[in-house]
């Protein structure tokens, strides 16, 4: 979540606001927590937004970023079962989903409906 977080807020040009918002989804058979992460940045063209998961690829300049930060996301997805899914539009933001298989042993209990939404209202410089 943090890396999401972290390119949702460098794609927001000194403020801007951040929703992540985390749920239970039921696919198939088996239940997901569903982790969605949406800014209302610069967004991504359909060529920038295929690329953005591959390891390295980066739109910052030299010594700003690594380009990690999606696909190891992507990979923690892939190896846990679950999936990295991206939208994008110039000008309009960009929202990720992500979703990561529950573990077969509960601790605790829990009633399942629960959702959780944080809204984070960035401005530079804070």
């Amino acid at each position: 979540m943090l890396n999401l977080a972290l390119n949702a807020r460098n794609a927001m040009a000194g403020t801007g606001i951040l929703k992540i918002t985390i749920s239970r989804a039921d696919d198939s058979g088996s239940t997901f927590i569903h982790v969605t992460v949406i800014d209302d940045g610069v967004g991504m063209d359909d060529a920038t937004r295929r690329r953005a998961i591959e390891p390295f690829f980066t739109t910052k300049g030299v010594g700003k970023g690594t380009g990690l930060g999606l696909s190891m996301v992507l990979g923690l997805a892939a190896q846990s079962g679950g999936r990295l899914v991206l939208y994008s539009t110039p000008g309009a933001g960009t929202r990720a989903h992500l979703w990561l298989p529950v573990a077969a042993q509960r601790l605790g209990s829990s009633d399942g409906e629960t959702e959780f939404a944080l809204t984070i209202f960035y401005t530079a410089g804070c």
